[in-house]
């Protein structure tokens, strides 16, 4: 499993509003220029985010973004379904047609097993844990 920029970039910029989680909205260019993240990818992350209801959006003057939620039920498992999908250490399980021995695969719950020790992982980390 690699967590690309998207994913990174998106911890970053939630992390920067859950600094700041007075409940006012942030406007997004600032949030952008001090994360060093480019406007239009940074807009569709944002965008990403507010429909899966993880932060939310008001548009025009004084709008912005913030957390839908409090920091400690955001969890990064959650945030990363979004940004990045549903990813595992190894493809097998997910494509049957690169793999047909995958009914008497001897090593297959040993992927199983990682997937599920990162799932629970992130799952378990939420962006209060990493302001702490």
């Amino acid at each position: 499993m690699r967590i690309s920029s998207r994913g990174r970039y998106a911890l970053r910029l939630l992390v920067a509003l859950a600094k700041d989680s007075r409940g006012d909205f942030t406007p997004l260019k600032p949030l952008l220029e001090q994360q060093s993240i480019p406007v239009k990818y940074g807009e569709n992350i944002m965008s990403s985010l507010s429909k899966a209801g993880i932060v939310e959006a008001a548009p025009g003057k004084g709008g912005g973004y913030r957390l839908a939620q409090s920091p400690s039920f955001i969890a990064l498992g959650d945030v990363l379904k979004v940004t990045e999908g549903d990813q595992k250490a190894v493809d097998c399980e997910s494509c049957n047609a690169t793999c047909t021995g995958q009914d008497d695969c001897l090593v297959l719950p040993v992927w199983q097993g990682l997937d599920s020790h990162i799932k629970d992982y992130l799952d378990g980390v939420t962006l209060a844990d990493i302001l702490k």
